[in-house]
């Protein structure tokens, strides 16, 4: 969702020169909120013995999965590894497609204006001063993390039915999930406040 409002303060009923610092502003807000992007989990292995190396597929879901909390909303780890197995070797895992959702949007931008008119740029012409603030409350939005369950022993194409099926995370070793970066939101899709000066004229 995107709202975009323009608002002209109104003037002073005066011309008197200690009222024209309060003529000509308006200001403008654009606001932006949506929800997170789908993530689909997927093996970092290839497990259906299609013999194709460069398959991923995806896992089956544990019996602990619960759809209102699989997200946890941490910032290292964003979703719940746990809640998924590895499907038996030879067959396709009956995790959904985008059944994981990845950070929320939310962006407010706002500017300040004030149009001071000159008479000798002609009837038109005046200065135009602007302030303009970008993500005005400085909120972080965060990139959605891999949806890939990344095995710490990645088999060969051959030694695939050798990785038995198991709960990610879990006490197999052979599923243990990666410490480094998995899950994590490791960078923004906004940038940090910023805040932009400006004058024209317009004539």
């Amino acid at each position: 969702m995107r709202a975009n409002v323009i608002y002209h303060i109104p003037d002073l009923k005066s011309d008197a020169f200690y009222a024209k610092p309060f003529h000509g502003w308006w200001m403008g807000s654009i606001v932006s909120w949506q929800t997170g992007y789908p993530i689909t989990p997927v093996n970092g292995i290839s497990h259906n013995l299609s013999g194709n190396v460069d398959t991923v597929d995806r896992p089956n879901l544990d019996p602990s999965f619960n759809a209102a909390t699989v997200v946890t909303g941490s910032h290292t780890q964003w979703f719940d590894p746990s809640m998924f197995d590895l499907q038996p070797s030879g067959q396709l895992g009956n995790a959904g497609r985008g059944i994981i959702r990845g950070p929320k949007l939310a962006n407010a931008d706002l500017s300040l204006n004030k149009d001071t008119k000159l008479k000798w740029l002609g009837e038109q012409g005046n200065v135009q001063f602007r302030a303009e603030l970008f993500n005005i409350f400085n909120h972080p939005n965060f990139a959605p993390p891999s949806g890939t369950l990344t095995t710490a022993v990645v088999p060969s194409s051959t030694a695939t039915t050798l990785v038995a099926a198991g709960q990610y995370n879990g006490p197999n070793p052979a599923l243990a999930i990666n410490t480094g970066t998995f899950g994590a939101l490791t960078r923004t899709v906004t940038k940090s406040r910023q805040v932009q000066l400006a004058l024209k004229i317009v004539f």
